[in-house]
């Protein structure tokens, strides 16, 4: 992408309330984003991706009012997409800086060498719409689509679809697309291989019992038909997800519903082979039962035609205390991730394996000595809280690759008078090689988010994670929510923790590629007076560390010359090269190698 590698910001203004928003030029400048400003990239390479394995702040502040409602509630929506014709990522979470519910969105920009989020757009129009929310994003040519629900006057949710187009930089109107049904909600934006957009809904009014599964179609993003999925669905809210082959253009959604009348939440899914029009009948995928709900599936198609699904199997309040985890609600975040894979039979028939805990109980031991619980005692059950598992795909030329995302404590022990959970709610990953000659295993998982014990004591934790459902060669961004006690206000956060699709390789704490350097953060930081600089060389190199201030110039050079390999560390105390020491605000500490160069910030506060 060359049309924004240029040496002139852009800056998002409004327009007036109703009118759309545009991005216009500005004069040269180097300042820092929201973030504080972090930029890397390899020569000749994703120049224009947020730089790998950095904490980024998409946006902060946001209060959404209640308890365990954050800007990133309900990440069966898709809150982050890559869009492959500006390299780059896009976030939309619920709630703008006025906090009066509306639908925001910020993208990945660079310039000069220096990376931050753009300034805030708002794709819902602002009067025409309240409670608006519930974003779904996905890539188109030259831009980005979204679909979301709003409350239009006294009505129910509506559906609405809207652009961006990086070429105008500006989104469009918003359209509504089924005024005339009494409440479509929680829409689900994908497309096929063949370019039909299908937004796949809920069609019920909010607390009634049975709702219908609807999709709106269109391929052109303007005219829209729709069909019926199913109707009555025994759920208050279906959360119907949905995917599309990427070689044949059949369409599928996946929903959950009481499929076998036992008053228990089923995951269950419909494929349509002629573009949407009609459906299968109701699969069976997985059963849930009093102590597993099987809810909230996400869902991919591989490129073999094989469907691949992640749900949450959620415990209810509906049994003995003492036996399981206690559910806020049938779809509330206590429950495993579960994984389960399958296909159509060519025709209208599933065909699928046996769902199995993506988290083996023996994987999942405490130590000791954590959270004071007893080494005997400190087996994890299976049912560990989870927060709405997310599933995403790289599709390579030899294999694809799974990579989920999810919430989780660090641990969460079983006892006969409840349930401890040890540490703070974290964001976790695990990833599975699959096709011919693949073992199709479920890695390890790792950590994402960066919560230590001491952020974890003052309340801070992280829920509600999204992921790039088409994951790039850049590699999946996921964004989430951190908020303190549960409570708003909180924060939008987003990390890319892998350079590429090769996870086994690259997950955090690997050893750095052959020829590559890794910058780490500054500890501390914000920090006063000095803070400490790590950067790991995998062979002996030449390198420069600079530290920058806000407007490009050099203020201190760390380190020069040749440097053998492995950890390095440098201590700066906030002084130029002339030992003065600086003035308050944010600085850019930059690690050259003659292939590769990384740069992150840093925040002096006196």
């Amino acid at each position: 992408m060359t049309g924004r590698r240029v040496s002139s910001i852009t800056v998002l203004l409004a327009l007036g309330a109703g009118a759309a928003l545009a991005l216009v030029p500005t004069n040269p400048v180097l300042v820092p984003g929201p973030t504080g400003g972090n930029e890397s990239h390899k020569v000749g390479d994703y120049f224009a991706v947020p730089p790998h394995d950095s904490l980024l702040v998409v946006q902060s502040g946001v209060d959404r009012g209640d308890a365990f409602s954050g800007p990133t509630d309900y990440p069966p929506q898709r809150h982050i997409a890559y869009i492959p014709s500006e390299d780059t990522y896009m976030a939309a979470y619920e709630w703008n800086a006025a906090n009066d519910f509306m639908v925001s969105a910020r993208y990945w920009q660079e310039v000069a060498g220096f990376g931050f989020w753009s300034a805030e757009g708002t794709p819902s129009e602002r009067g025409l719409q309240s409670d608006a929310g519930r974003p779904s994003l996905h890539a188109r040519e030259g831009g980005l689509a979204i679909a979301y629900h709003g409350v239009a006057g006294a009505s129910d949710f509506q559906v609405y679809f809207n652009d961006f187009d990086f070429a105008t930089q500006s989104w469009g109107t918003s359209l509504l697309l089924a005024d005339d049904l009494p409440s479509t909600n929680f829409p689900f934006l994908d497309r096929s291989s063949d370019g039909t957009w299908m937004v796949a809904c809920d069609n019920g009014a909010i607390g009634n019992p049975y709702n219908d599964v609807i999709v709106l179609l269109s391929n052109d993003g303007l005219t829209w038909t729709r069909s019926t999925v199913q109707t009555n669905a025994a759920m208050n809210w279906t959360l119907p997800t949905g995917a599309a082959d990427p070689s044949n253009g059949d369409l599928y959604v996946a929903y959950h519903d009481d499929f076998d009348d036992d008053l228990d939440a089923d995951v269950v899914i419909h494929r349509s082979s002629d573009g949407g029009v009609t459906w299968s009948a109701q699969q069976l995928v997985a059963t849930g039962d009093p102590f597993g709900q099987a809810i909230v599936p996400s869902i991919v198609v591989g490129s073999d035609h094989e469907v691949h699904v992640i749900y949450q199997r959620n415990i209810t309040g509906d049994f003995v205390a003492g036996e399981g985890l206690m559910g806020f609600n049938e779809i509330g975040i206590a429950g495993a991730p579960w994984y389960v894979s399958g296909s159509f039979d060519g025709g209208d028939t599933w065909s699928g394996g046996t769902p199995e805990p993506m988290l083996p109980r023996e994987g999942l031991v405490a130590e000791p000595d954590s959270c004071d619980l007893h080494p005997t005692l400190a087996t994890v059950a299976t049912d560990t809280c989870t927060g709405m598992p997310q599933l995403g795909i790289y599709r390579g030329a030899a294999r694809d690759v799974l990579y989920a995302a999810y919430n989780q404590p660090y641990v969460a022990e079983r006892q006969a008078e409840g349930t401890m959970i040890c540490g703070p709610f974290q964001v976790w990953m695990q990833s599975m090689e699959v096709g011919d000659g693949f073992p199709g295993e479920w890695s390890e998982r790792w950590m994402v988010s960066e919560i230590d014990w001491e952020q974890y004591a003052e309340g801070r934790s992280s829920i509600y994670v999204g992921i790039t459902h088409e994951i790039p060669v850049a590699g999946p961004g996921l964004v989430w929510s951190e908020m303190n006690e549960s409570a708003a206000p909180a924060s939008v956060l987003f990390k890319r923790p892998i350079a590429a699709p090769g996870i086994e390789d690259q997950r955090p704490g690997a050893p750095a590629p052959r020829g590559t350097a890794r910058l780490h953060p500054a500890t501390p930081n914000p920090f006063n007076p000095m803070t400490r600089i790590d950067y790991e060389l995998s062979e002996a190199s030449v390198v420069s560390l600079e530290v920058y201030d806000a407007a490009g110039r050099v203020v201190r050079t760390l380190e020069r010359g040749t440097r053998p390999a492995g950890r390095h560390s440098v201590t700066w105390k906030g002084t130029n090269d002339s030992g003065v020491a600086v003035s308050s605000g944010v600085y850019f500490y930059r690690l050259g190698t003659e292939d590769s160069s990384e740069t992150r910030s840093m925040l002096l506060v006196k």
